[in-house]
C-alpha cells in the first residue's frame, strides 16, 4: 500500500508544507518527502501558505522560496508571525539560489522564529537532513 499521497494530514506528526512558485520544484519535494514517510502539502506562494497554516494548524516544517512574487518568503513569515501566534511550533527553512551567507539574511526573520537555510540547487539528502532536524526542533 503506497497511501502517502491521499494519507491524512492532520494526524502525522511528520509533515511538511512546501512553498515555492515553481510546480517543478514542489513536485519533486513533495515526491522526496513522501517517499520518505512524510505527508506533505504545497502553496505556490505565500499567501497560500498563509492559509495551509491557518487552517492545519499541526506543527510541521515549512519549505519556503526565498524568492516569490508577490509575498517573498520573508514576508509571509512576517505575515505568519503577526496574524498568527501559533506559528512558533513551526519550523521554517529558506530555500534560495541568492544566499551568500545566512547571516546576511537573519536580521529580517522575525524574532523568534526557528529558521533555517537549505541553498539551491540542493541534494534530496540536504533537503531531507533539513526537513528532518527542522522538525526534531518545532
Amino acid at each position: 500500500m503506497d497511501g502517502n499521497s491521499n494519507a491524512p494530514t492532520t494526524v502525522s506528526a511528520r509533515q511538511v508544507l512546501v512553498v515555492d512558485d515553481e510546480e517543478d520544484t514542489r513536485q519533486s519535494l513533495r515526491f522526496l518527502l513522501e517517499d520518505a514517510g512524510y505527508s506533505v502539502l504545497e502553496a505556490q506562494n505565500g499567501w497560500e501558505a498563509i492559509e495551509r497554516l491557518r487552517y492545519n494548524p499541526q506543527r510541521m516544517a515549512v519549505l519556503l522560496d526565498w524568492r516569490m512574487p508577490g509575498l517573498d518568503g520573508v514576508q509571509t513569515l512576517d505575515t505568519i508571525a503577526m496574524t498568527m501566534p501559533r506559528s512558533a511550533p513551526h519550523a521554517f527553512i529558506f530555500m534560495t539560489a541568492a544566499m551568500q551567507t545566512p547571516s546576511l539574511y537573519l536580521a529580517q526573520i522575525p524574532e523568534g522564529a526557528t529558521v533555517s537555510f537549505l541553498r539551491k540547487p540542493f541534494n534530496l539528502d540536504e533537503a531531507l537532513a533539513a526537513v528532518a532536524q527542522a522538525l526534531q526542533s518545532a
